[in-house]
């Protein structure tokens, strides 16, 4: 069967979280990449990780060995604000999110049940540009910079790779913002909306529109409901951009 790669991050990844604050049964695990794979009639190989940056997207595109017939890959583009650095020890990818005795059960256990990054683990860790004091840095330009050349970047990457293809925003938006640095235009001019689904929007957009569509009171990732009516956009651009 043919393959649809799936990389991104929590967004992408997916939860077991059916509705607001309602497992699913058996602690079902979906995410945009079962619900799409499924329309298309791929075999879901789901290679998204929670927290994943855009330098890991990347990264991910050149690591990682794609079968090069009638595969098609959906790329998630992660806020931002991360990056990520190689870690002395693999991440553990089913970690209770309950941090606080105030954590809902649904915020704790809502990506515990996920597919486990199984070709092979993950040695790298995301870090935020704005939790660190970083002297002399312009940091809202460094957000663009960081953000628009990682997506020209993965979107160079996928031309070579001559795959189908379709990326998004997986939390917010990336190219609704301005600049007057010369070199960053250049850069974000560069940029291809052919294949890139609402490039101003992301999922976190959706998910602020009703609280009914977030995983919990403390937790705002989207739930299933959510990924639903999403999905639905999103297939529906896939099939007019084939």
């Amino acid at each position: 069967m043919d393959k649809l790669y799936n990389i991104g991050d929590s967004f992408s990844y997916g939860n077991c979280v059916q509705s607001y604050e309602t497992f699913a049964n058996d602690y079902k695990h979906l995410g945009p990449g079962d619900i799409i794979a499924e329309e298309l009639g791929y075999e879901h190989i789901n290679l998204a990780s929670p927290g994943l940056s855009p330098d890991g997207v990347l990264r991910r595109l050149y690591t990682t060995d794609f079968e090069e017939v009638n595969s098609f890959l959906l790329i998630g583009i992660p806020p931002e604000n991360r990056f990520q650095t190689v870690a002395i020890n693999p991440r553990e990818e089913h970690k209770n999110r309950g941090l606080f005795s105030t954590a809902t059960k649904w915020k704790a256990d809502a990506f515990r049940y996920g597919p486990g990054l199984e070709i092979y683990p993950d040695w790298f860790r995301t870090h935020r540009w704005t939790g660190d004091k970083l002297k002399g840095v312009d940091v809202d330009n460094q957000l663009l910079y960081h953000s628009w050349f990682n997506i020209l970047l993965i979107q160079k990457r996928l031309r070579e790779l001559n795959l189908k293809f379709v990326i998004y925003n997986s939390v917010y938006g990336q190219m609704q913002y301005e600049t007057e640095l010369t070199e960053l235009l250049s850069i974000k001019e560069q940029i291809n909306y052919v294949n890139y689904f609402q490039p101003v929007h992301g999922i976190q957009d959706l998910v602020n529109t009703n609280d009914k569509f977030k995983i919990a009171r403390d937790d705002p990732h989207p739930n299933h409901s959510c990924y639903a009516i999403w999905c639905k956009k999103l297939l529906r651009f896939i099939k007019e951009n084939k």
